[in-house]
């Protein structure tokens, strides 16, 4: 599709070259070698960017400042491996970015693995500061949901995983519950995390609170609860 979509700007632009020069060096090289954006999104306190970027296959993260804006780059991943980055997020004090590299399971269990690394490929959660330095892993999974504490919790295998942004220890699971569980979201005082309990028919929204070590499902039925917030 990627192809066939350059083919056909090809064939639009062509005539508006002006000549067989003009037209000539217009290559479809350089329409697959243009980078692009995507995932921009702005700090909490709104003073700061951040989006992914894809040049020539090499995804990374990149950010830029208020007042000038500057983009400057994050990470530093140098090969075009196949290995996506996404559900880009900010830290709640600005200053360290969360983000997931590779991609979901199919439906044989397989993560793609488009280079054939014998190695093999994984979906994890990582971080980068805006300082600089080199980026965390923190763990394997995806959807990651960021404490006003500086915790990061994320789904891994239908359970809910947590790790400190510092790095400071290793992702635990946070808590067992029943249920493939995911969409972990937080409350603004990163007291209690909300996430949903799916249960093939129906599916729950569930509190769990920290310091309790307790879980509460909100308003209990049939129906598919999800999207807490």
């Amino acid at each position: 599709m990627r192809y066939a979509s350059a083919f056909a700007i090809l064939l639009v632009l062509a005539p508006l070259g002006g000549t067989a020069d003009a037209q000539a060096s217009f290559t479809l090289e350089q329409i697959l070698a243009a980078p692009f954006p995507t995932e921009l999104t702005a700090s909490p306190d709104g003073k700061r960017i951040a989006w992914l970027s894809n040049d020539r296959g090499r995804r990374n993260v990149w950010a830029a400042e208020a007042p000038q804006f500057r983009a400057r780059q994050l990470t530093s991943f140098t090969s075009d491996d196949g290995q996506e980055l996404s559900q880009l997020t900010w830290s709640a004090d600005n200053e360290t970015l969360v983000f997931v590299r590779g991609e979901a399971r199919n439906s044989a269990g397989e993560i793609p693995n488009p280079t054939h690394d014998p190695a093999g490929t994984e979906q994890a959660v990582w971080t980068v500061a805006l300082s600089g330095g080199l980026p965390r892993r923190l763990g394997q999974g995806t959807s990651p949901a960021v404490s006003s504490t500086g915790q990061a919790s994320f789904v891994y295998d239908g359970q809910i995983w947590t790790a400190p942004l510092s790095g400071s220890a290793p992702a635990a699971q946070f808590f067992r519950a029943r249920g493939r569980n995911s969409d972990p979201a937080w409350s603004p005082d990163g007291r209690r995390l909300a996430f949903v309990s799916d249960r093939d028919d129906h599916s729950f929204v569930a509190l769990y609170q920290p310091a309790s070590n307790t879980i509460r499902y909100i308003a209990p039925g049939v129906d598919r609860d999800h999207i807490p917030r």
